[in-house]
């Protein structure tokens, strides 16, 4: 079974979670809202891949010429027939130099290129049960070394503040809280890579003020999931009764 298939309870789950429950089960339980991968999320699986397993983006990978570009053109039509391109996964040529580029940067920073050089597993699956709700999870880590998690996130900007918000909107503390909790390791650490000039890499970590309230956030969603499994019930609270609004005074003109 593929492992984004599998039943166990997951990061991107409790996320979803975190979300709405309404879109919890649409996303996970009617699958009536499946997630799609988009441009941006290929484009950050190849950097993951150029980062820690660079032997097998140069095998898997492929870059198209930037006179191939439009699909619709005799050009790309040939290239993409070539055997040795029609096996592999085509990036733009822009892509391409992207990728290129938060290499060398990644390389250029000797803190990070330590850290990425530090030995262990790649892509490494992890399945424990829970020992507070009994639930079964997994987690895939990016990597798994003896004492630490390395997790790469692309993003626009990397720098402390941006990187913070974007780590509490898209709740990467609970990520980070459930893959310490299934390999029974205390420090997980962010690679933060830009996609964009200056295409700067920062090494983060959670406050442990910050670790503590997202271990708490998990243990919640994974309680209430239990319980709204039993039932199957995924309503929200707001739904069933008439709730006053507040409008945003910075948007009303007068």
């Amino acid at each position: 079974m593929d492992y984004h298939d599998r039943p166990e309870v997951s990061a991107s789950m409790l996320k979803s979670m975190a979300t709405g429950w309404r879109t919890f089960e649409a996303e996970y339980i009617t699958k009536t809202a499946p997630r799609k991968e988009t441009a941006a999320m290929m484009l950050g699986t190849a950097i993951h891949c150029a980062l820690l397993e660079p032997e097998r983006y140069e095998h898997e990978y492929v870059i198209c010429p930037a006179e191939c570009s439009d699909r619709r053109t005799k050009a790309y039509k040939e290239w993409a027939a070539d055997p040795d391109n029609a096996c592999k996964v085509p990036l733009s040529s822009s892509d391409g130099e992207i990728i290129q580029r938060v290499l060398d940067n990644c390389q250029a920073n000797q803190a990070v290129r330590a850290v990425l050089e530090l030995p262990g597993k790649v892509e490494h699956e992890v399945y424990w049960t829970d020992q507070e709700t009994d639930i079964s999870c997994r987690a895939k880590v990016d990597k798994l070394c003896d004492q630490i998690i390395i997790d790469i996130k692309t993003t626009d900007d990397a720098r402390k503040n941006p990187f913070a918000k974007t780590i509490a909107s898209w709740r990467y503390d609970i990520q980070a809280s459930h893959y310490l909790d299934g390999t029974g390791l205390t420090a997980f650490i962010f690679l933060a890579v830009e996609k964009t000039s200056p295409f700067r890499c920062r090494l983060y970590e959670i406050s442990s003020h910050d670790s503590a309230n997202a271990q708490e956030a998990r243990l919640t969603l994974l309680q209430q999931y239990r319980n709204r499994k039993l039932t199957n019930d995924w309503s929200e609270d707001e739904e069933f009764q008439v709730t006053p609004l507040f409008l945003p005074s910075f948007l009303l003109s007068f």
